[in-house]
């Protein structure tokens, strides 16, 4: 856990020769458009079955009914 225990050292960036001019809050070259939330995932579908055999047959057919994949 030596990781944990390291620490990070803050530079300045004027002390590396960077102008100030290219530090300051305007001199960002990215302008943001929008913010969009991520789509909403379908809801989780547990599969029942008492033994390993009966879940497979389960997913089976509900990949063939519902989903429509097979």
């Amino acid at each position: 856990m030596k990781a944990m225990k390291a620490s990070i050292p803050i530079v300045d960036p004027l002390s590396l020769g960077v102008p100030e001019e290219a530090v300051a809050a305007g001199a960002s070259k990215v302008m943001i458009l929008s913010y969009e939330s991520p789509q909403e995932r379908p809801p989780v579908k547990i599969i029942e079955g008492e033994t390993p055999e009966e879940k497979v047959k389960n997913l089976i057919r509900t990949l063939k009914e519902d989903a429509k994949v097979l």
